[in-house]
């Protein structure tokens, strides 16, 4: 792999007050690699349930996609159903006419089905907060070929209402085989942003999520490198200055806090070609933002963690760059949440103007 800068990492958050130091992040290490935002429905990761990491061939767009597999009849449909997506952080779903989205590529599927059992497709629904249906639509897939690559398929919605929760099913019908991949799943209000879908793209691991513009940088999971266990995020950034203008980042969903307490923040980095922008401080968190400086940014929340994203103020842990290149390192601080935090989430991040 080409390396411009490279920063690696495992990630913990320890409330200090406990006796143990339990760490408060989920999936610190990234080992658990089912997609982010979605629940097996009938079926087992690793088993019936998968992503595609395959870019030239099961992969549309970035790293990964979401996968179904059966080689015979099943008691029921087997897939992926998303958590609730209306109001989740800074979602708020309107009314109004909503766009659905979604790709999928079939490899070795039953042909021409003669009823919804045998079919495959993605399932959008629209509730109330009482749970009763208000709109569904169904994006099916081409089965009149074994092999169908990606098809972009697209549905609209109307609502009248608001609706209270937003569920994407990916499913294969109980009487369905062969294997499909899924990318690209979205819907939103046509006219304006009210919501979208998370990690649509099952581009990210449990409990974590994304930022990044392309233009041949990323931020993903890796197993080229691993402090422990077989995985750490890799963020990488060319030299390029006409595409190493924007952040990078890779973010934890926010975890339950206790306001008014401490809490120890630590991150592993090796870092490869990263440049010395003369500054930074390595040993306690700052709130000062430095360009080109990589770090593990975190902030606590206020009001409701699930449906609202309440920030209270970057924090910075830098790391040192001095050395272009180093091995692992454990860079730690500790901070006070605010008296009315209710939660803290944590991202591994390069800021503004960060070359290699």
């Amino acid at each position: 792999m080409k390396k411009g800068t490279l920063l690696l990492l495992a990630i913990s958050l320890i409330f200090c007050g406990m006796a143990y130091g339990q760490n408060i992040i989920g999936n610190p290490g990234f080992e658990d690699l089912s997609p982010s935002f979605w629940n097996p429905l009938n079926g087992t990761f690793g088993t019936e349930l998968g992503v595609g990491t395959d870019t030239t061939s099961n992969v549309l767009n970035g790293f990964r996609s979401f996968m179904i597999t059966k080689s015979g009849t099943s008691a029921d449909i087997i897939g992926w159903k998303s958590w609730d997506n209306a109001n989740l952080y800074w979602n708020n779903a309107g009314s109004g006419t909503f766009s659905v989205n979604a790709s999928i590529k079939t490899v070795g599927v039953n042909t021409n089905p003669a009823n919804d059992d045998e079919r495959i497709g993605v399932l959008f629904e629209f509730k109330n907060a009482a749970g009763a249906e208000l709109a569904t639509a169904t994006l099916w897939a081409d089965q009149t070929a074994a092999d169908v690559d990606w098809a972009n398929l697209n549905d609209v919605v109307m609502l009248t209402e608001a609706p209270e929760q937003v569920f994407v099913t990916l499913f294969m019908g109980k009487n369905a085989t062969g294997t499909v991949y899924f990318d690209n799943v979205d819907c939103n209000t046509a006219d304006s942003w009210t919501m979208g879908v998370f990690n649509g793209g099952a581009e990210n691991v449990k409990g974590w999520m994304d930022w990044y513009g392309g233009n041949g940088n990323y931020a993903i999971v890796t197993d080229e490198e691993a402090h422990s266990g077989s995985y750490s995020v890799l963020l990488y950034q060319d030299a390029d200055p006409a595409t190493n203008q924007s952040e990078l980042v890779y973010y934890s969903q926010p975890y339950p806090i206790e306001g008014g307490e401490w809490y120890k923040i630590s991150v592993w980095v090796k870092t490869e070609n990263v440049p010395d922008i003369g500054t930074g401080e390595f040993t306690y968190p700052t709130g000062d933002y430095h360009d080109g400086g990589i770090n593990l940014c975190f902030f606590t929340h206020g009001g409701n963690i699930d449906t609202e994203w309440s920030a209270q103020g970057d924090r910075f842990i830098y790391v040192d760059q001095r050395d272009s290149t180093t091995e692992w390192r454990l860079y730690e601080g500790v901070h006070k949440a605010a008296d009315d935090a209710n939660g803290i989430s944590v991202r591994a991040r390069f800021n503004n103007w960060v070359t290699g």
